[in-house]
């Protein structure tokens, strides 16, 4: 994996429909914890990635808000 200008590593993201690589720099990448799902929409198809983190018992964070 290539290193950006600041030195850190980037993130690349593979569609599943049509298998776009997207290294962009800037792709965005959504982690929802109360759904417990991550999603990435396809920047050459417009095609909706989704993954389900469900685990039992949850052992992802909770964050609220007061």
């Amino acid at each position: 994996m290539e290193n950006d200008e600041a030195g850190r590593r980037r993130i690349m993201l593979i569609c599943a429909y049509c298998g776009h690589h997207d290294v962009d720099g800037d792709e965005l990448l959504e982690i929802d914890f109360k759904q417990e799902q991550i999603m990435y929409i396809c920047r050459k198809c417009n095609k909706e990635n989704l993954m389900k983190m469900k685990t039992s018992p949850s052992s992802y964070p909770r964050i609220r808000i007061r």
